[in-house]
């Protein structure tokens, strides 16, 4: 017997209406030529090899980048038009699927935020466009069936999850830890769409085609309040606590997505038979297997070529004209180290990586079931307070020892071989920056493994001393990921006359086509 939220999801199916104007229209569709459409390809699969990412952030992003790009160059009305040629253009969306007539869908949307920003001051006003491009994508590629998947997974994980102690946080914020925490771990949902999800909620009537004057100066009064509210919530510890928990119920989830895609409204008669069922989730891990190791093999030779190409410009750049003109001399040792070795670590680290397998096979087996089917889960109670002043300071006093004793040892390994102190920087940067990436990939390895309790000794102890290096190179990519020349090049000196030319020529190539057809 299948637990009530699951049962409920199963009777939800049934109202998946898709959009009509995307699905049922006869055309005219968006279309480009092929050259055309291999050249915006080629592009943005460069910008976002030197803009190291998400590999499901990068649509959203680029809807942002072109909506940001193409309301300053077009008018009110060919925003929508050229936004969806661009997204044509760079594959993001396939020739002759989209039709003309979701223009008026997109300029609504749009309208929406413009109204809405002149109402708000401008640093407020700064972030509607990343909500107009996160509403602009889960309109062009709606999610229904993963939607309904997370509420399942949300009420379940909400039954069985609470706070360790009582009076510290609302039920209400504890909810929204919860929503966060499983947003993150099965729709792998960034910050930004996240606050998109939590003003939703809290503004359902804004997102109807119809709006008033006093509807939307309702909103503005409220918007900074409730993005201070959201950010505070995002900031909580909690939800990353109960996230630590919930890496086998996220692996559930995307297995029951990947049934429901291929086999629609049969899932139901697939999930309440156990033999049938424990088939498809044993020959659907086989293929999950495969395509994942994909994706992070093509992971892996992304973040090479970004650590490639930066570190051999920036020690062209910096380090070799610091000994050239400052020193007078070149240590080509560590020059040729400290371009050479980074490229090779971070392969290292991605051909030690293990996959699943069958033992692992099994596990998800058995515990999807139970958590399928079972009415009443283990109770997991979540620790809510916050850290005492003296824990503050013990924890603060071991993360320093530990990042003297690791940053110790490479210093002093770097002086034995003659680094000067600015090949002694660059290294510590590039090592830390490129230990973050690793550390992502091999994460991200771990996707479909089942998560067991315990860790071993020197898996614990290797992440601690590793610990200060990874952390590091975290904050150094949060905080000043925005600083990237190649990408500041891209976006705001290539990618315009760029766009323009593609555009001009995708013309052309009509124009050329219809003297063509008179012709003859």
């Amino acid at each position: 017997m299948l637990s009530k939220n699951f049962e409920e999801f199963l009777l939800n199916l049934r109202n998946n209406t898709p959009n009509k104007r995307l699905h049922d229209s006869e055309g005219p569709f968006f279309v480009t030529n092929t050259i055309t459409k291999r050249a915006g390809s080629l592009y943005e699969r460069l910008r976002y090899t030197l803009d190291y990412q998400d590999e499901n952030s990068v649509r959203r992003n680029a809807i942002e980048r072109i909506l940001r790009r193409v309301d300053v160059f077009e008018t009110s009305n060919n925003v929508p038009r050229a936004l969806l040629t661009e997204l044509v253009q760079g594959d993001y969306i396939q020739n002759n699927t989209l039709p003309e007539s979701v223009t008026v869908d997109i300029q609504s949307i749009i309208n929406r935020y413009r109204f809405l920003g002149q109402k708000l001051s401008h640093s407020d006003s700064h972030s509607l466009w990343t909500h107009a491009a996160t509403e602009i994508e889960q309109f062009l590629f709606p999610t229904f069936q993963k939607n309904e998947i997370f509420t399942a997974l949300y009420k379940t994980v909400l039954s069985y999850m609470a706070p360790r102690e009582e009076g510290i946080v609302t039920d209400e914020e504890f909810e929204t830890q919860v929503f966060i925490a499983c947003r993150r771990m099965f729709l792998h949902d960034n910050a930004e769409e996240i606050r998109f999800e939590l003003w939703k909620s809290m503004e359902p009537n804004w997102f109807v085609a119809e709006y008033s004057d006093e509807n939307t100066e309702r909103i503005a009064s409220n918007y900074s309040r409730q993005m201070q509210h959201i950010d505070a919530q995002l900031d909580s510890d909690i939800h990353i606590k109960i996230e630590s928990r919930l890496h086998n119920e996220s692996i559930y989830a995307s297995l029951l997505q990947d049934i429901v895609r291929q086999y629609g409204m049969d899932t139901a008669q697939i999930v309440k038979n156990d033999s049938l069922f424990e088939e498809k989730i044993r020959s659907k891990l086989q293929g999950v297997y495969q395509s994942h190791k994909a994706i992070i093999q093509r992971s892996a030779l992304q973040a090479i070529v970004y650590v490639l190409i930066t570190k051999v410009c920036i020690g062209l750049a910096i380090e070799l004209p610091f000994e050239i003109f400052v020193l007078n001399e070149v240590h080509f040792i560590p020059l040729t180290i400290n371009i050479l070795f980074f490229p090779i670590l971070l392969f290292f680290m991605v051909k030690i990586i293990t996959y699943p397998d069958s033992e692992n096979t099994d596990h998800l087996v058995q515990g999807m079931n139970k958590f399928l089917h079972t009415t009443q889960l283990k109770r997991v109670l979540i620790p809510v307070t916050s850290k005492s002043g003296a824990q503050k300071f013990s924890f603060i006093l071991f993360y320093v020892v530990l990042s003297l004793f690791s940053f110790g040892i490479i210093v002093t390994a770097l002086q034995y071989l003659h680094f000067n102190i600015t090949s002694i920087l660059l290294f510590l940067f590039f090592l830390v920056i490129v230990s973050y990436f690793g550390f992502r990939i091999r994460f991200k390895s771990r996707e479909w493994t089942y998560s067991k309790e315990d860790d071993s000794t020197t898996g614990l102890f290797w992440y601690l001393v590793t610990m200060p290096i990874l952390q590091t190179g975290k904050w150094i990519s949060l905080k000043l990921s925005s600083i990237n020349v190649f990408v500041f090049f891209m976006d705001f000196v290539l990618e315009t006359p760029f766009k323009i030319l593609l555009g001009s020529f995708d013309g052309f190539v009509s124009f050329a086509k219809e003297i063509r057809r008179d012709s003859f």
